[in-house]
C-alpha cells in the first residue's frame, strides 16, 4: 500500500467510524506517521502521536498512588480524556517487550488499568 491508498483507506476508516485495530507496517522514513497526522487534520481531528520506543511502561500505564489501603492508577496526561482524535502508537516493535504489553492492550482492548479511551478517538 502505497502512502496515498493509506491515506484513502485511514479516512474510510475515519468516515464509518470503525475502530477496529490497525498495524501500520514499514522501513522507517517512508511517512507512516505524517499520514496518519494528515488523516487527523482533514478530518479536525486530535493527533496524538507516541513514540513507544521513548517510553517507560510506567509512562503509558501510569503511576501507582496509595489512597485507603488501594492501589489506584494515575493515568498520563498526554493519553486523551475527551473529544475525538487518533492515538497513535508509534514504534510498538521498537519499546520494551513490557510497554508493548501495555500498548497492545490499548489497542485491543481500548483501555488499561482504570483508564479508557473516549469513545471518539481511534487507537492505531
Amino acid at each position: 500500500m502505497n502512502p496515498q491508498q493509506l491515506s484513502q483507506y485511514l479516512s474510510t476508516l475515519i468516515g464509518h467510524s470503525v475502530q477496529h485495530s490497525v498495524m501500520i507496517w514499514g522501513p522507517p522514513g517512508i511517512g507512516k506517521s505524517s499520514v496518519v497526522a494528515q488523516s487527523a487534520s482533514s478530518h479536525n481531528m486530535g493527533f496524538i502521536d507516541l513514540r513507544l520506543s521513548q517510553l517507560a511502561p510506567t509512562d503509558l500505564r501510569g503511576v501507582p498512588v496509595p489512597r485507603d489501603g488501594i492501589t489506584y492508577w494515575y493515568p498520563p496526561e498526554f493519553l486523551p480524556q475527551s473529544g475525538s482524535g487518533i492515538l497513535f502508537l508509534d514504534e510498538i516493535n521498537l519499546a520494551p517487550p513490557a510497554l508493548q504489553g501495555v500498548a497492545q492492550q490499548l489497542v485491543l482492548d481500548r483501555r488499561v488499568g482504570s483508564y479508557e479511551v473516549p469513545s471518539g478517538w481511534f487507537v492505531w
